[in-house]
């Protein structure tokens, strides 16, 4: 499935731009927020048609007496892992209201800009699932549930997520594009490293992750450097 990684990776390099041009002007209309469903919505059709192809694939593959591509880390009732999407949405619904709401607390308490406590505190508490569910991927030797896990991420938030944001945007409300601009930047570069690590070699080296650690702190350590400085 190398090919669909890469048209994946296409498609990060292509949802990389959108918000960047949208929210250079420190607003996020409506309309803009219309067009990043848009892409979102088209993002999942041609996952579902990769998707297709690759049953079909998978089809003729038993047929002429080959194996069919292995999922074991998803092999589980429909009507389970359908339960368990429920109730895993409901609690990031409740849980995602509590920790803004106890970022704004802490961000108040300690006279940090709110910047510094989302990209550090909220975004690092909301990973940890993902590393959880990445983790057991690995276990399973499962390397397309974490490409995907982490491909999906990156293109969900940057496109239905702000989407939503956009849409519920009451107001004329501006914001400072320039502070996150720092962590986009880093965003990008990081995802760049990851591929450029792992693609012709499959693996990850655990040098390559102290890099990417390092990275993250440097990150973090800019973004506050830049944003006291600038309080």
């Amino acid at each position: 499935r190398e090919k669909t990684i890469l048209e994946n990776v296409g498609w990060i390099f292509f949802v990389l731009m959108i918000p960047f041009f949208l929210l250079i002007d420190n607003r996020l209309t409506f309309l803009e927020g219309i067009i990043l469903l848009v892409v979102y919505l088209m993002y999942v059709y041609n996952v579902k048609e990769q998707e297709s192809f690759h049953k079909k694939t998978g089809g003729i593959q038993l047929e002429l007496g080959d194996a069919a591509p292995k999922m074991a880390f998803y092999r589980h009732g429909k009507e389970r892992a359908i339960a368990k999407t429920i109730v895993y949405l409901g609690i990031i619904v409740i849980a995602a209201d509590i920790i803004v709401t106890q970022a704004v607390d802490i961000s108040i308490a300690l006279g940090l800009p709110e910047m510094i406590i989302g990209f550090g505190v909220v975004a690092l508490g909301i990973t940890v699932p993902e590393l959880i569910l990445n983790l057991n991927a690995l276990k399973q030797k499962e390397e397309e549930v974490i490409w995907g896990d982490i491909i999906g991420s990156f293109i969900t938030e940057l496109t239905f997520v702000l989407g939503i944001a956009a849409l519920f945007n009451v107001g004329d409300k501006t914001f400072d594009f320039g502070q996150a601009l720092v962590g986009y930047g880093f965003m990008a570069i990081s995802f760049l490293l990851v591929f450029f690590f792992t693609y012709n070699k499959k693996q990850l080296t655990r040098s390559e992750g102290v890099a990417l650690i390092l990275l993250y702190l440097v990150s973090l350590s800019l973004v506050f450097d830049l944003t006291m400085f600038k309080g």
